[in-house]
């Protein structure tokens, strides 16, 4: 957690400019959030010590990647509205 009052310094020394970033124990830092979910579902491991992202099968990584993308462009045309500050454009 970075607060805002420290964010204007560490910005630059970000690989985009932006957050997230995820620093692993090893030191290396990972950037963008869809890569890094999938980076923590393959290096992550159900109680059972099942991937949690399918490592052998394509077309399943292929259907998780495709819901994640939908959920993103749904998410992109909803946050608009956020920002409309007049209540009867709203309805």
């Amino acid at each position: 957690l970075v607060p805002g009052t420290e964010w204007g310094a560490l910005k630059p020394t970000t690989k985009f400019g932006q957050m997230p970033v995820l620093r692993l124990a090893n030191g290396k830092e990972l950037a963008q959030s869809q890569p890094m979910v999938r980076y923590l579902a393959r290096t992550s491991t159900t109680p059972l010590g099942k991937s949690l992202y399918p490592i052998d099968d394509a077309y399943a990584a292929f259907q998780i990647d495709e819901y994640m993308v939908a959920v993103e462009d749904a998410r992109n045309k909803l946050m608009p509205t956020f920002a409309i500050a007049d209540q009867a454009e709203k309805e």
